[in-house]
């Protein structure tokens, strides 16, 4: 009689090799990407969509949808780069938001960034997104979405 296969961790299949490293106080842990995905920081939801009260429903923003085809181009771009196949079950993502200001809610930025991902075709449902948001940093210069 043999022994079934062993199961796969899910933080084990995730979307690249991750690695992690311990601090100098032996607690934390910083994960180590082996390529990143850098998008611009999304619209928040209270932007990407508005009140029609011809139609009596909300539809998508200029902003949003504009966000929305460069972000596809960009996904697009780094699944052809890296050869990445669409993900079609649960897999963490790491995400790492760089803010231009404290007042932004990186919350409200998850709606835009995991349809684009979707869109993008990175994976095929956005509910198999299982997000990580590992830090959430101020970068007035430079706001920008880090995934891996």
């Amino acid at each position: 009689m043999s022994r079934p296969p062993k199961r796969e961790n899910r933080e084990t299949r995730g979307l690249e090799v991750h690695r992690e490293r311990i601090g100098p106080d032996g607690k934390d842990a910083e994960i180590l990407p082996k390529e990143v995905l850098v998008l611009d920081l999304p619209p928040s939801v209270n932007r990407a969509f508005t009140w029609n009260p011809r139609g009596h429903h909300f539809v998508h923003t200029n902003e949003y949808s504009s966000y929305l085809d460069y972000g596809t181009y960009v996904v697009i771009a780094w699944c052809r780069k890296n050869k990445i196949k669409p993900i079609s079950d649960y897999r963490p993502l790491y995400i790492k938001f760089f803010l231009k200001d404290s007042r932004t809610d990186s919350h409200n930025l998850k709606k835009a960034l995991f349809d684009v991902l979707q869109k993008g075709g990175l994976f095929t449902n956005d509910k198999y997104i299982l997000d990580r948001t590992v830090s959430v940093e101020i970068d007035k210069k430079n706001p920008r979405v880090e995934l891996w």
